[in-house]
């Protein structure tokens, strides 16, 4: 996924709550037909800005013409002219080079014109799905999607941790049939997670160097691409070197030295640098200064709270630096760039923030049109999508209508087109179900909520931690309680153990706590230290409050307009866990029903 030294542990608890079907927003028909004719408009065909406005015929969703004379037709003209008379822009929809998807990612894609996407690690049992929807040229409500897969990793290595019990690799003996068999599943290409043994941060296990080369080696008798995630120079060095066809990230280690980008070159192999993700966790200011402080721009809080809770006070802010550097000594160099965000990473955001991408790139030196098309025909071209990523006779009708194309934000004002239809879908989730005052649950009667779906322990140990959780129904105590009882271990990456509120049992469909001040609960532990995290739909971080707890009840009252990155209106989870001291403790904690408190 995106930087292994500042990986946001609350990603990896989203990611394994929302792999399943999530919710559809359906969109509402501009048109009784997708076959019609647009212009005059001024084209960017993906490569190049035509010399000349241009009159585009679609039939049945895919461009039929392209002329500089409106076509002998009785299909309908749509117009394309801006108020004061002249052509709007016309481009081909945005194909974003690096996400993962699941929930509704592809209907938030959409919904901010990226028509096509790569993903590069998801379930595999949604493959086949995939394949049929994106050869569908009906009225579409989501992107189209290519995609890795599972992919691969060591023992214990990046991917392992959220969760999922995925297939991992132990040795290059083991490649040939480890590849096979992600072919079979459906598997687009091959994406594998490596870093080099002469790393200087060490994360997490990765398969060997030999390993390395024999997957890409196998990709390759096998017809499939293979394409490499790394984090730093020496990685990316031995990548390219042993055949990989394209970096699903760049790096901010060191500035990219003469010999890879001679390889670079050399073997023509593409580079993802998902500038969006890496400065969020850096330097951690373009999606306020680009995208929050947009006028008239319609983001839901979930939205507003992803783009601005990113950065990592562990890395230094000049690192970045690097980054646009090496950006622009490759661009410089001829080597190709991709537009991916990495979403839904902390700091991202599906579909707007290839916005920030396209910026991004740009302060590493390249025109507008250069990242329009590291964010167009590059992916298109380095994925084999066919008929994606131009505006060409015989492509599909996803594109993008503006009344200017100057710069990266005039992309929030695009029409968008997905099959020749004209897409209206919600920039914002639909409205939750409401909770009401009072108390969530009557643990004198049962543990099940009387608002929500349940609680449940919860630990680490879906992140491969070694803390655990515990929790018994005390019906017959004054008050009536949950106990948990458990052990945190101090050692883990991102320790929590306790007990969690689920507000639907799909683990990612909110409640609406709009009209509620506080929540109000009692607690008396064996530990001091404790927090409240609140989770909220498409925020993958929580919000978070601390307290303090003696072996006697203590009432808390917790101010949710304080609760910092928080979209009330869809908050999904709560989860009370004890704070990881300096070393490994065994805990016991007592919890009343929770109480919420109404808005004056």
């Amino acid at each position: 996924m995106s930087i292994s030294m500042s990986k946001n542990s609350w990603l990896s608890l989203a990611a394994v709550a929302t792999l399943g079907a999530f919710f559809l927003l359906l969109p509402e028909p501009q048109s009784l037909t997708n076959s019609f004719v647009l212009g005059p408009v001024q084209v960017f065909d993906g490569e190049t800005q035509l010399p000349q406005p241009q009159y585009i015929e679609v039939r049945q969703g895919v461009i039929h013409s392209i002329s500089a004379e409106r076509p002998d037709t009785d299909a309908p003209v749509v117009d394309s002219q801006n108020p004061d008379g002249s052509p709007q822009w016309l481009m081909p929809g945005l194909i974003d080079a690096h996400v993962h998807s699941w929930g509704n990612a592809q209907q938030q894609q959409l919904s901010f014109g990226v028509t096509s996407a790569i993903d590069l690690f998801s379930a595999a049992a949604q493959l086949p799905q995939l394949k049929t929807s994106r050869a569908d040229l009906s009225q579409a409500q989501q992107s189209d999607l290519w995609s890795a897969g599972t992919l691969v990793t060591a023992p214990k290595g990046h991917g392992t941790e959220y969760g999922m019990q995925i297939p991992v690799l132990s040795s290059p003996e083991e490649a040939e049939a480890f590849v096979a068999a992600r072919k079979a599943e459906g598997s687009d290409f091959i994406k594998i997670v490596y870093q080099s043994e002469r790393a200087i941060y060490k994360s997490m296990p990765s398969i060997s160097q030999q390993s390395l080369q024999a997957v890409i080696a196998a990709a390759h008798r096998q017809q499939l691409k293979a394409v490499v995630h790394i984090a730093e120079q020496v990685s990316a060095i031995d990548a390219v070197k042993a055949g990989a066809d394209g970096l699903v990230h760049s790096f901010f280690d060191s500035r990219i030295s003469a010999t890879l980008l001679a390889e670079l070159t050399k073997r023509d192999v593409f580079v993802i640098p998902t500038m969006t993700v890496y400065e969020a966790a850096v330097r951690g200011s373009s999606a306020q200064q680009i995208l929050l402080q947009y006028p008239d721009l319609p983001l839901s809080q979930a939205a507003k709270a992803a783009l601005a809770g990113a950065k990592n006070p562990r890395i230094p802010a000049h690192l970045y630096q690097n980054l646009i550097d090496n950006s622009r000594a490759m661009h410089q160099a001829g080597i190709r760039l991709l537009a991916g965000t990495d979403a839904p990473n902390a700091g991202t955001y599906h579909g707007l923030s290839m916005v920030l991408e396209v910026a991004l790139l740009q302060e590493a030196g390249l025109t507008i049109f250069d990242a329009l098309h590291a964010a167009t025909a590059a992916p298109a071209d380095a994925f084999d999508l066919p008929q994606r990523g131009r505006i060409a006779v015989g492509y599909r009708a996803d594109f993008l209508l503006l009344p200017a194309l100057n710069q990266a934000t005039d992309l929030l004002q695009a029409k968008v087109y997905k099959n020749g239809w004209a897409v209206n879908l919600s920039k914002s989730p639909p409205q939750r179900a409401a909770v009401s005052a009072g108390a969530l649950a009557d643990f004198s009667q049962s543990d099940i909520p009387k608002q929500g779906a349940m609680f449940v322990a919860s630990s680490d140990q879906m992140m491969q931690g070694k803390s655990s959780a515990s929790v018994s129904l005390q019906s017959q105590g004054s008050p009536a309680t949950i106990k948990v009882q458990g052990e945190i271990d101090a050692t883990a990456a991102y320790p929590w153990a306790g007990v969690a509120w689920m507000a639907s049992s799909d683990y990612q469909q909110g409640l609406d706590f709009s009209g509620i001040s506080h929540l109000q609960f009692q607690l008396r532990g064996t530990a001091s230290q404790y927090r409240l995290l609140a989770f909220s739909e498409g925020n993958q971080r929580p919000a978070e409050f601390s307290f303090t707890v003696t072996a006697a009840f203590q009432q808390i009252e917790v101010p949710l307009q304080q609760l910092k990155g928080l979209d009330p209106s869809r908050i999904t989870m709560l989860l009370w866990t004890v704070s990881a001291g300096d070393s490994s403790q065994s805990f016991e904690f007592e919890l009343t029903a929770p109480v919420l408190l109404a808005k004056p």
